[in-house]
């Protein structure tokens, strides 16, 4: 594969309609840090955290005060045709925060002329996954792409850390929001109560396997339980759901009087009683670690090489992440000068880059929100709904599947109707210069109208990998 087209679709999203080919792919790539907007315009007037806090605080309000209301009048409540289990209107609100953010996501990918930047901030909102499965990250998901990743995406690995692990969405999804020391004051008081509050390892447990150290890493179920305890205090204001929380910010918050009292000891280090610090300098030990390189490097590898990840490439990758104490710009050149990229054979699309790189190349530029949540909930992927905390699969065996390739196709022809204009036999030196098999240059030349060749085009073999 030609390197400008390796340049484009590799590391990039596809080519845009109308497009220059970069005569120089590497410093087209580097050049893009230069010029990454952390908020273009799509996502520029999206309501951020914290009002989104005060819609899910409502909600929640409003499901609570239905509940009390069907427990006092039960026979009301069975009256028929009366509709108890609609949703509130304020759930209904949230999920319009949702579709509207997916709608922002495709259109800065779309309009994007950062691609390698934008492939990359994909990259790590899968690597750091939360899922709308859960109703409290409904509202949340788009906001903690734009505000926990995003920035950060050309910073450091513990600044992004640090971010993502405080945003609510995280804190809510992984029930670290609820998470409170047995033995701190209102842990106490609720157990002289015969009420005990329980500590919850979820976000411990999955920053250390899938976050950071990775499985396999030297780490045990002590240092999840140590890690869970060193956490506690860290929730989300705004929720009015514990006492110790009135009067705080709708956000990240930390509270002291559901900490875990006393020093943890950590992958063998201890670490002294420092209130919200504790738990937060263990995360930066996390970000510089051996394994933390090693982890990220491999997953790195496999997205811009192969499926099994070239070890001479996972060993260049950590040396550049631990050498720079994880700056991320970093390991990103070090990730473009590398041979392997650029020599691999070719990486299976996803169902979403599949679709961005269909909708760059026939010039769309934005979607409404619910027709490109619809469209990848259809190609099954949709938008911040992974089915676990690990994100979407990198590897092709998840997604060649018969039935989602047959999905790609209808997706294909639909696309192919609604931009019958466009001319697919030139489009497609556009889109893979230098890199165009004689056979799918064939098949489009042979095609009995212009929309025919480019549904063609868009179901080839060169657009289904990259």
């Amino acid at each position: 594969m030609a390197e400008t087209s390796i340049a484009l679709n590799r590391f990039g999203l596809g080519a845009r309609a109308g497009q220059p080919s970069p005569g120089d792919p590497k410093r087209w790539l580097l050049d893009q840090f230069g010029r990454f907007d952390p908020r273009p315009a799509p996502i520029v007037g999206l309501p951020a955290t914290a009002t989104l806090i005060g819609m899910l605080r409502d909600a929640r309000d409003e499901r609570k005060d239905r509940k009390s209301e069907a427990k006092a009048n039960r026979a009301e409540a069975a009256t028929p045709g009366k509709r108890t289990g609609a949703m509130p209107a304020p759930f209904r609100d949230l999920r319009e925060q949702y579709v509207s953010a997916v709608g922002a996501r495709t259109a800065a990918a779309l309009a994007s002329d950062t691609p390698f930047v934008e492939r990359l901030v994909h990259f790590w909102a899968n690597h750091f996954a939360i899922s709308v499965d859960k109703i409290a990250v409904v509202g949340l998901a788009g906001a903690f792409e734009f505000e926990a990743i995003r920035p950060h995406v050309l910073g450091s690995f513990g600044a992004m850390l640090r971010a993502v692990e405080r945003h609510p969405a995280m804190l809510l999804y992984l029930d670290q929001a609820q998470s409170i020391g047995p033995g701190s004051s209102l842990g106490a008081r609720a157990a002289q109560r015969g009420r005990e509050r329980g500590l919850n390892e979820n976000l411990a447990r999955e920053i250390l396997e899938l976050h950071t150290l990775g499985v396999r890493s030297g780490y045990s179920q002590g240092d999840v339980t140590e890690f869970a305890r060193a956490l506690t205090g860290w929730t989300v204001g705004g929720l009015g759901r514990l006492p110790a929380l009135q009067g705080s910010g709708a956000g990240f918050t930390y509270a002291e009087p559901i900490h875990e009292p006393g020093a943890r000891t950590i992958l063998g280090k201890r670490y002294g009683q420092q209130g919200e610090g504790q738990a937060q300098t263990v995360l930066d030990d996390l970000a510089v670690h051996p394994a933390t390189a090693r982890h990220i490097a491999t997953k790195l590898a496999r997205h811009f090489a192969t499926d099994d990840p070239p070890p001479a490439l996972v060993s260049r990758l950590e040396r550049a992440f631990l050498s720079s104490g994880g700056d991320l710009p970093s390991v990103y050149r070090a990730l473009i000068e590398a041979p392997e990229p650029w020599s691999s054979g070719p990486k299976f699309r996803t169902p979403w880059e599949w679709a961005i790189g269909a909708l760059r190349g026939t010039g769309v530029t934005s979607l409404p929100g619910a027709t490109a949540a619809g469209a990848f909930q259809q190609l099954g992927q949709a938008v911040w709904k992974p089915g676990s905390p690990a994100g979407y699969d990198d590897v092709a065996p998840s997604w060649a599947g018969p039935d989602a390739l047959y999905r790609r196709i209808e997706v294909a022809q639909r696309i192919a109707t609604r931009a019958a204009t466009v001319d697919a036999r030139q489009l497609a030196g556009q889109l893979f210069p230098g890199a165009l098999s004689e056979a799918t240059r064939s098949v489009i030349e042979r095609a009995e109208s212009g929309q025919q060749a480019l549904a063609l085009l868009l179901a080839a073999p060169e657009m289904m990998r990259r």
